[in-house]
């Protein structure tokens, strides 16, 4: 059959097994071929070629095809800098900078500003702030931290000069090395019943903090914990304690009493109530004559009295 001979060409082509739709083609060298638009994924359609010459349509035998289904895109693949690496964040003019290098999957919830001082509120997919994520920030006066962080990492909100507020979701187990070492404004630490572990300087130099109450079923102290708390004035160990670090209260100079609700007596560190105004510690009365005979205990024995019934 012969180009001049030729009056339509094209195809025939529909869901299922009915070819009805009909698109017609230019013939170029005895050969035709299209393009389909608007195929509905995942969907079989039947097909045939057609040529009309002389009034006479021929057709081609039928054929299947169907377009695939998408393939869903991949969740993006985060890569964490190197331990080694500093993360942190900044706050300007009411707009939230993060680095690249700040902790992945970091939402800000809400940032609002009081005399250009701003409260951080972090969404459900922070799990960590990673080493120094939040350090030597001016801009942060409180901080909201969510139940899904479970553990602090290291200096992770040290020395922030305006911080005055830090408040920690049910969630967190770990107050971990550093976390809040040297806030100087720092005025209120709210901790949650699930932390059962304030690691070594987690929250030393707080120059302002006064009072602080410690989670019920918290089981050891680091090493200088509350070292120069000068501000603080009261403390309650609770019952489940095992171990105080040493100078984990060393220096805080205006506490008035120690309690500590503990039977049986922690595991005490070096000079860890050295320098605190010789102020009472108040320990279960049953006890009162483990603690003065304790090792590290008995170098605070004049101090050691029953708690009062």
């Amino acid at each position: 059959m012969s180009d001049g001979r030729v009056e339509s060409c094209g195809f025939l082509y529909g869901e299922g097994d009915k070819p009805y739709h009909k698109v017609e083609c230019e013939l170029s060298d005895l050969s035709f071929e299209t393009c389909l638009e608007g195929l509905k994924d995942d969907v079989g359609y039947t097909w045939c070629a057609f040529v009309a010459a002389g009034g006479v349509e021929i057709l081609s035998d039928k054929g299947t095809f169907r377009i695939p289904k998408p393939e869903p895109e991949p969740e993006p693949i985060v890569d964490y800098p190197p331990d080694n690496e500093l993360w942190y964040t900044t706050l300007s003019g009411g707009i939230l900078e993060v680095s690249n290098n700040f902790c992945p999957g970091l939402i800000l919830l809400s940032n609002t500003y009081k005399n250009g001082l701003g409260v951080l509120r972090f969404d459900f997919p922070v799990s960590t702030f990673a080493e120094w994520a939040l350090w030597y920030n001016s801009d942060v006066e409180s901080l909201i931290v969510p139940s899904s962080v479970k553990v602090t990492s290291y200096s992770c909100f040290r020395e922030n000069m305006n911080l005055k507020r830090v408040a920690f979701a049910p969630g967190l187990i770990v107050l971990g090395d550093s976390s809040l070492h040297h806030n100087e404004g720092l005025q209120e630490v709210l901790l949650p019943d699930t932390c059962i572990s304030i690691e070594k300087d987690a929250l030393s130099h707080a120059y302002s903090l006064e009072t602080v109450e410690l989670p019920p079923y918290l089981e050891s102290l680091g090493q200088s914990a509350f070292l120069y708390c000068t501000a603080l004035r009261g403390i309650v160990l609770p019952s489940t304690i095992k171990s105080i670090g040493i100078y984990a209260f060393e220096n805080d100079v205006k506490l008035e009493s120690v309690t500590c609700l503990a039977p049986i007596p922690p595991k005490g560190g070096e000079e860890m109530f050295d320098n605190t105004s010789e102020c009472p510690i108040y320990v279960p009365a049953a006890s009162v004559e483990a603690y003065r005979s304790a090792p590290i205990w008995r170098n605070y024995a004049h101090r050691i009295r029953a708690i009062k019934e």
